[in-house]
């Protein structure tokens, strides 16, 4: 009876070192997974106001000091600078530039003391002829920094721009 009673606890200890790691690795989990919610939502927000000429939302997102590095066309700053560069597509009328991000490549890692490191891919594309037409592509690296509880894009490095496949 003791030796069955024995077993049954230390079946009963290890049911419950099992659901003790498990909680463990949600909590740690869940703080990373929050963060990748909340810069994958700062990323729509982004390319949302970029989309429609949105200067007022662009202002709030990019800190004052923002820095881009393009891998074409060099470093552009600061954010006013930025934000003429964007703008400047608002101007070409009946271009219809659109960008979307390759979901399952986005990788958002905790910059401790500052903020996050987000590493996507994403796809361009074009009104052409009135159809919509996937023009190009690249690889994306924003530094995210929180301030005052709101995220603020501080620096972004674009690069490994390539053309539609015809």
């Amino acid at each position: 009876m003791s030796k069955r009673r024995g077993i049954h606890q230390l079946g009963a200890l290890a049911v419950t070192a099992i659901l003790v790691a498990g909680v463990a690795r949600a909590q740690e989990s869940a703080p990373e997974d929050d963060l990748r919610t909340q810069i994958a939502a700062m990323d729509t927000a982004l390319f949302a106001a970029s989309r429609n000429c949105d200067e007022a939302a662009m202002n709030r997102i990019f800190r004052e000091d923002l820095e881009f590095y393009h891998d074409v066309t060099g470093l552009t700053e600061p954010r006013e600078r930025v934000m003429v560069d964007i703008m400047a597509f608002c101007a070409d009328d009946g271009v219809g530039l659109r960008r979307a991000l390759i979901e399952d490549s986005l990788e958002v890692h905790p910059l401790p003391g500052f903020g996050a490191i987000q590493i996507a891919d994403h796809v361009f594309f074009e009104l052409v002829d009135g159809q919509e037409q996937q023009v190009g592509s690249a690889r994306l690296v924003h530094i995210w920094q929180k301030v005052d509880g709101e995220w603020k894009l501080a620096r972004v490095l674009s690069y490994d721009h390539a053309a539609a496949a015809p």
